[in-house]
């Protein structure tokens, strides 16, 4: 059972407050809240679904056509048969929205810079000094840079990998790779354009492929999402509970009440990573239990009856 809640004003609650589909066995309602720190009037949608089983709340969750319009949460159910138990690992995986998979943010800035940047965390720089929070700030977005820049570049040599599969007269070769790499690592404010780029490995080429692929619109999508999903701005706030009826014995939550898990968190945690919620119970298998109970009865009056005849 999912019961998802939209909070905010009245022009995103009536418009599209879900990223999946409500019509596929949702029932939806709507009201209105009092903000308690601001006094505000907030308005409210709900959607509530029960699943035949975990499976279909995946499919459900999972949004094909992968957008960062979208919140797109993948659902894993993994099982450890211990015969009287059985062990359950059940996640919830926020995708990153940033569309890019080539690298790892997490090789470029640590979490306390994730944190800082994309969460509003700033419980690490609490009480530095001006000119340390200025040296912190500026490494942490030159590191976050780094990261953006390389995924460009490595986003644009497989494009131009897939073209050179498709068409001819594009040849990328290990020193094409490594000049794209720096052109893309220029600071931002002097970041080329792609038309300019194409401009450039030409030249290097002595050739006219690369302004000739860029001519006919092969980047057009790839531009779009410069424009629209690199730089990532957005400071929803989530909160997000999963409760078992069994035994709940581990979890990555900030949180744990009883079989309840609860996390709260800013969507920047999933800009550029995956953020992965999980939850650790136990069930007992009743059958097992009652299997092994007749098989001890059974041998004890095997053995009675052994002993009787004897």
């Amino acid at each position: 059972y999912k019961r998802v809640v939209a909070v905010g004003d009245s022009s995103k609650i009536y418009a599209h407050p879900f990223s999946f589909d409500t019509n596929a066995g949702w029932v939806v309602s709507y009201g209105t809240e009092t903000d308690a720190e601001e006094g505000d009037t907030l308005y409210v949608a709900i959607a509530e679904r029960t699943f035949s089983c975990i499976d279909e709340a995946g499919k459900a969750m999972n949004i094909s056509g992968d957008s960062i319009c979208q919140d797109n949460i993948r659902i894993k159910h993994e099982k450890d048969f211990r015969w009287f138990f059985t062990f359950h690992t059940y996640s919830e995986i926020f995708l990153q929205r940033f569309p890019y998979h080539h690298l790892s943010i997490n090789d470029f800035i640590s979490k306390e810079e994730t944190a800082f940047l994309f969460e509003g965390d700033t419980a690490y720089v609490h009480g530095l000094l001006h000119k340390d929070l200025k040296r912190f700030e500026d490494e942490a977005e030159r590191k976050f840079w780094d990261f953006i820049s390389q995924s460009l570049a490595c986003e644009f040599i497989s494009l131009l990998h897939a073209y050179e599969g498709e068409q001819t007269g594009v040849n990328i070769n290990k020193t094409d790779s490594l000049y794209i790499m720096q052109l893309f690592s220029v600071p931002i404010e002097s970041q080329l354009g792609l038309k300019e780029i194409c401009t450039l490995l030409d030249r290097q080429a002595a050739d006219s492929a690369f302004s000739k692929v860029c001519d006919d619109g092969y980047f057009n999508n790839f531009e779009r999402q410069i424009n629209d999903e690199v730089l990532l701005l957005d400071e929803n706030d989530y909160k997000v509970e999963i409760e078992t009826t069994n035994l709940l014995y581990d979890s990555n939550a900030q949180q744990v009440d009883g079989n309840i898990a609860k996390w709260r968190f800013k969507r920047g945690r999933f800009f550029y990573s995956d953020y992965t919620l999980y939850i650790k119970y136990r069930t007992v298998n009743i059958w097992a239990v009652t299997v092994s109970i007749l098989c001890i009865v059974f041998l004890l009056g095997a053995a009675i009856v052994i002993n009787r005849t004897k």
